[in-house]
């Protein structure tokens, strides 16, 4: 699960960094292959997040996995969630997803069908993660070879 949780965590900052993250393991030949790999959410496993709570940006993500594996059902199950690493002891919590959360989820999702289907990397720019990112020297190093506008800000 953790796979698919950083590829669709990706995805909310880097279309780039999702389809490297995905297409690295080189057992994600497409959306449907990303799916059908997808382990079902369950209250039996708990789900490892670093922080303190539960932050929306989790909720966006453990949506959009949701919805991929279950695109006919509105209801998110009773997930078991362990914040914090430290923390042994799992909570048992319902995740309610708001109109704005779900408004995201689908953006999302949408994104994800059209990036993963890509042969090649898509287009990126540098953004605000870029510094927090595994492939920013990589990235950085493409931007400034084909001197791309997005650096303009970091001079």
């Amino acid at each position: 699960m953790q796979r698919h949780w950083d590829i669709v965590e990706a995805m909310l900052h880097c279309h780039y960094k999702a389809w490297t993250l995905a297409k690295s393991e080189n057992r994600i030949a497409g959306i449907q292959s990303f799916i059908d790999s997808i382990p079902p959410l369950s209250s039996e496993t708990p789900l490892r997040l670093s922080g303190q709570k539960v932050t929306p940006a989790d909720r966006i993500v453990l949506s959009t996995l949701y919805h991929l594996q279950n695109a006919n059902s509105s209801a998110m199950p009773t997930v078991r969630i362990v914040c914090n690493p430290e923390n042994s002891k799992p909570i048992n919590t319902g995740i309610r997803i708001s109109g704005p959360i779900r408004q995201v989820q689908k953006k999302l999702t949408a994104d994800l069908h059209t990036t993963l289907s890509l042969d090649h990397p898509p287009t990126f720019y540098r953004n605000a993660h870029c510094r927090d990112c595994q492939f920013h020297d990589t990235c950085y190093a493409r931007l400034k070879e084909k001197d791309c506008i997005s650096l303009l800000p970091g001079m």
